[in-house]
């Protein structure tokens, strides 16, 4: 038996999809912050492209995501930049910040195994 619960982002996502008005607000207000947060570290960064992932992206789609990308296009600087859309989502099922975790761990495994095997090394 599984005790876990959704997140509190899986509930609003679960709410809002159910056409709870409130819900639907707070994924619109929290795709705005995204898109104008993706938007100032475009204008510093210059990125190719801005990939979201995760299950809370996931789940939400477009109520998310179209706020985030129509924030991200209003704010971009200077104007001409506007026609950049380099947002996406990835259309990944699994979470690549866990493989990434994991390979770096496994990394760090390795060369401490192969210290404490060669310490002259």
């Amino acid at each position: 038996m599984s005790t876990s619960s959704p997140s509190v982002g899986g509930k609003v996502v679960a709410a809002a999809l159910a056409g709870d008005e409130l819900a639907t607000e707070v994924l619109y207000e929290a795709g705005v912050a995204l898109g104008e947060a993706a938007a100032m570290l475009t204008s510093v960064l210059d990125p190719e492209r801005i990939v979201f992932t995760g299950g809370l992206m996931r789940g939400a789609g477009d109520l998310l995501f179209e706020p985030a990308r129509a924030a991200f296009l209003r704010r971009l600087a200077p104007p001409n930049m506007a026609s950049k859309d380099l947002l996406e989502v990835s259309s990944a099922t699994t979470d690549p910040i866990v493989f990434g975790a994991g390979n770096r761990a496994s990394q760090i495994a390795s060369s401490t195994l192969l210290l404490s095997a060669y310490p002259y090394r």
